[in-house]
């Protein structure tokens, strides 16, 4: 216990308490003579001792007993318990060692499991489930973060091995989300499917969707788990009533954060849109991604753009026009406009860039550019100068 107490500043504070004290001593006499007599037996954690090895972490979760310090006290028992083993060995000890440790191994686990489920059911019994939902997230985000499993077990939710990293971005908010409001906005997207989230940002929402290693694209993203990533997004814009760009990236738990990353990135150079109808991946917007980083470039572009800007409408309209594949009465139908007055607004575009918007260059460039006005970055970028 004094180890214990010198080790772990938490613990220091209540083994002050001569009753708490006097428990724990009991509880740690209780877990090496169970051990003991079960290694020679080679027999599981009976049903009552479990019940017991619970009693004692959710007494350990009611007393203020942080996670990390809950952690640090696991480990310390498990190296002290090593360290007990090699000290008390003899030379011809081995066979009872080895059945020793294997059965730590193999069994020991049920004990681990029983106190930190204990633990986790009387931390979370005062946290809201949106609360701890967005805790495993952010756990999940720091890639070997130990904590992930703990607040995984206390939510009864499995970990997967592949989720869809969604980043959505919220456009145009000023004054920015308040913290009530985006509590208010996760509960509710909660209930929408599996999807694990939480705000990183007051204008940026952050999801990780569950996906099978089957049926996905050759960027590992699934069809399921990208419906149910748009289906969240337009949610989002649904109830901020507030154009939103999503970038999504296929993520390896344990390596979450180097898709978080990517996605992240794809969301800035997205085009925000009141009615998304996409999430973007990489492959839709790799030339955005790209000139992103080159600012001769993105320069460029930027005057093309202001070229545009008098109009009417013409950023509007190449935009239509590239998303239904250069077709003209369909883009015409879709800006309910007459498609001679389609056919006068590309000619502007002609007139004002120099570019034919249905040449190979003109598509190249002009594609680029109503992107990087859709995504808001040049305007962002205005106001802050």
């Amino acid at each position: 216990m004094d180890i214990y107490a010198a080790r772990i500043p938490e613990y220091a504070r209540i083994a002050e308490n001569a009753d708490i004290r006097s428990a724990m001593l009991d509880f740690m006499i209780f877990v090496r003579r169970r051990t003991a007599e079960l290694a020679a037996l080679d027999q599981p954690f009976a049903p009552e001792d479990l019940d017991v090895m619970a009693e004692m972490g959710r007494l350990r979760g009611t007393g203020g007993i942080t996670l990390p310090a809950h952690r640090h006290a696991l480990t310390l028992h498990t190296s002290l318990t090593l360290q007990e083993i090699s000290e008390l060995s003899r030379p011809h000890d081995f066979e009872e060692i080895r059945r020793l440790v294997g059965w730590l191994s193999s069994r020991g686990e049920a004990g681990y499991q029983a106190y930190s489920g204990g633990f986790m059911d009387a931390r979370d019994a005062v946290q809201p489930a949106g609360l701890r939902i967005q805790q495993l997230t952010e756990a999940l985000l720091r890639n070997d973060d130990p904590a992930a499993a703990d607040h995984a077990l206390g939510l009864r939710m499995p970990l997967h091995d592949s989720y869809l990293v969604t980043v959505v971005r919220i456009g145009e908010r000023r004054p920015p989300l308040p913290e009530r409001v985006q509590a208010g906005i996760v509960r509710e997207l909660l209930g929408t499917g599996q999807a694990l989230m939480r705000f990183t940002a007051p204008d940026e929402l952050v999801m990780l969707i569950p996906q099978p290693d089957d049926n996905g694209d050759a960027a590992g993203i699934g069809t399921r788990a990208r419906e149910q990533a748009l289906t969240l997004t337009r949610r989002l814009g649904e109830l901020t009533g507030l154009r939103c760009a999503a970038g999504v990236a296929e993520g390896r738990r344990g390596r979450l954060a180097e898709a978080f990353a990517q996605a992240r990135q794809i969301s800035r150079v997205a085009p925000v849109r009141a009615d998304a109808d996409t999430v973007h991946q990489l492959a839709d917007v790799f030339v955005e991604f790209g000139v992103a980083g080159t600012p001769p470039i993105d320069e460029w572009l930027s005057s093309i753009a202001e070229r545009l800007a008098p109009g009417p409408d013409l950023v509007v309209t190449l935009d239509a026009y590239y998303r239904h594949d250069l077709h003209r009465l369909r883009t015409a139908a879709a800006l309910h406009i007459h498609p001679r007055t389609l056919d006068y607004r590309l000619q502007r575009v002609r007139q004002a860039t120099g570019l034919d918007p249905a040449s190979v260059h003109g598509i190249r460039a002009l594609s680029a550019v109503v992107t990087r006005v859709l995504s808001g970055v040049w305007r962002e970028r205005g106001s802050s100068a």
